[in-house]
């Protein structure tokens, strides 16, 4: 594992972020050292503590490939325990005029500190959480093989974020400018691609990545391992296969720590065959295909 310390944005944010009429004003936490870009070999992680000595938050937005979507960990004296295995998280950046409401959140501990975890993207709303309830899972699947979205005026217009964590319970987080840490994760994530032997440059300008059999995509949200439903275990699983440019699939690698019955389970469900990855010029070329999977049990 590979740290490094993004120096450059040392300096404490000073807008304010925005209140919210719940009658209780938010906590407002300041960053109390740097961002740091987390190297690991599987995920690109962006770092910073909140608050002070005694009572702090850690925020942490990791990517197993995306320049888009991030999993965001947030963990430490702030978030309150729970019994659950799952429940609902409610966020915004500076631009929101509302919060983005009832994310699916995973719920537990990192180390011994209490944590929650959810997807997001620093797009404006509409973009980043878009309604599929009108879409077939077919359009849902062909949707995700897009070229990525990315925003640098959002970004740097994202210097505050609020976290709702219950109804009388609200964080407010001082980031700072997004848009250069942002930079860094993707440079870390140039880094993934080349050591999974892809061109980043190519992977950035493609018209699409690779697209599954959509029964492939079933068949991984039946299967719960027996075993894991016994104990009561939940999951969070990060999958990468790569796929050649013939549609062929050489190798599948759950990204995240997780039970080996979990990652058993997800590779034998995914289809070895896909529609290939095409390049700028609508040509078929060597890419991956990303994934996460949810088990929960509650």
């Amino acid at each position: 594992m590979k740290i490094r310390n993004f120096s450059s944005i040392v300096a404490l944010a000073l807008a304010a972020v925005p209140q919210v009429a719940t009658g209780k004003a938010p906590t407002v936490l300041s960053p109390m050292g740097p961002w740091t870009v987390d190297y690991a070999e599987e995920r690109c992680s962006l770092i910073r503590r909140f608050g002070d000595d005694k009572k702090s938050l850690v925020l942490q937005i990791d990517s197993y490939g995306s320049r888009e979507k991030f999993r965001i960990l947030v963990f430490g004296d702030y978030i309150p325990p729970s019994k659950k295995a799952s429940g609902e998280i409610d966020y915004k950046l500076t631009p929101d005029q509302e919060y983005r409401q009832n994310l699916r959140a995973l719920l537990g501990k990192s180390g011994r500190s209490n944590a929650s975890s959810f997807g997001a993207s620093f797009l404006p709303a509409d973009i980043a959480h878009k309604d599929f309830s009108k879409m077939s899972r077919e359009e849902i699947v062909r949707h995700a093989a897009e070229p990525e979205e990315i925003q640098p005026e959002f970004e740097q217009a994202s210097d505050s974020m609020m976290l709702r964590l219950g109804p009388w319970q609200e964080i407010g987080l001082r980031l700072g400018k997004m848009e250069k840490p942002l930079a860094a994760l993707r440079a870390c994530v140039d880094d993934l691609y080349k050591s999974w032997g892809i061109d980043p440059e190519l992977q950035r300008n493609r018209m699409r990545s690779p697209i599954p059999h959509i029964e492939s995509i079933k068949e991984v949200q039946r299967y719960y391992p027996p075993q894991m439903v016994h104990d009561g275990i939940s999951a969070y699983l990060s999958v990468r296969i790569m796929v050649d440019a013939q549609g062929l699939a050489s190798s599948c690698v759950v990204q995240n720590e997780a039970d080996k019955v979990f990652k058993d389970a997800v590779c034998a469900g995914l289809a070895n065959h896909f529609e290939p990855a095409l390049n700028a010029d609508g040509k078929p070329m060597a890419g991956f295909y990303q994934t996460s999977v949810t088990f929960v049990l509650n």
